[in-house]
């Protein structure tokens, strides 16, 4: 009786077979971006299968062949998807675009305007907290503020380094 793994082992002819199933499976996902990677993993193992097969002069020759011609061409289609499709990605687009970024001058003069259109609103609320504060019997901690931008903090003194300690 022979071994389990001798039972198992396909043969060379079989072997030649499943190439060539290999290198179609690779020839019919070459044409798509998104399988195109496999394509040209299963182009390039397949067509090594077969170039090893007939160099070895195992299993079946036609399907050999086969697998190998399928094979470069699947790889070599998928290579060529794969460039063209990552050209597509980072290509300069054609056309006026959707949003249009706003200057700094631009975006400044809208906040100027929505910032005028709710003082209003803003000075009530104000005056409704101070009277709450004052109405509760104790004094405010600390008066509202003007509304004002913001400022960016200076930076540290260049002669102290904050990450080490003393």
């Amino acid at each position: 009786m022979a071994p389990a793994t001798e039972e198992r082992a396909l043969s060379a002819g079989k072997l030649a077979w499943v190439g060539l199933a290999l290198a179609a499976a690779a020839l019919l996902s070459s044409w798509n971006p998104f399988a195109a990677p496999f394509g040209l993993i299963l182009g390039v193992a397949s067509g090594g299968l077969g170039l090893w097969l007939l160099r070895r002069r195992r299993g079946s020759r036609p399907a050999a062949a086969g697998a190998l011609t399928l094979g470069a061409l699947a790889a070599l289609v998928s290579a060529l998807v794969l460039w063209l499709g990552a050209g597509a990605v980072t290509a300069e687009l054609t056309g006026e675009p959707v949003v249009k970024a706003r200057t700094a001058a631009e975006a400044g003069a809208l906040l100027d305007a929505a910032r005028a259109a709710s003082d209003p609103v803003r000075q009530r609320a104000r005056k409704e907290l101070e009277a709450a504060a004052a109405g509760a019997g104790g004094a405010p901690a600390e008066s509202a503020k003007e509304d004002v931008p913001l400022e960016p903090a200076p930076p540290p003194p260049e002669g102290e380094d904050e990450d080490e300690p003393e």
